[in-house]
């Protein structure tokens, strides 16, 4: 092994256990739903792709309307896919 291989290796191992425990202490704020240093910049966003996809993010999550709500995702996406593919074709 190089030297310099050996020092970017140290360097990395050094970096990822100097933000393990911020990083930590972020996601479980996260997680617990109390406020971040990105809420006011993130919270626009959040808010902006719920209301996009029809979420409305008080009401409490329906275990029957998940697998609909998972598989209709893809369906979706490969019939958005097709028609810019049909698109294209046509447009020759």
């Amino acid at each position: 092994m190089i030297l310099r291989d050996l020092l970017q290796l140290v360097l990395f191992i050094g970096l990822l256990a100097a933000l393990s425990p911020l990083l930590g202490r972020y996601v479980h704020q996260v997680f617990s739903g109390r406020r971040t240093f990105l809420h006011p910049v993130l919270g626009p966003v959040e808010r902006g792709v719920y209301s996009l996809s029809g979420i409305h993010p008080d009401e409490p999550r329906r275990g029957a309307g998940t697998p609909s709500a998972s598989s209709d995702f893809p369906l979706r996406g490969s019939c958005s896919r097709s028609g810019y593919c049909f698109f294209r074709i046509s447009c020759r």
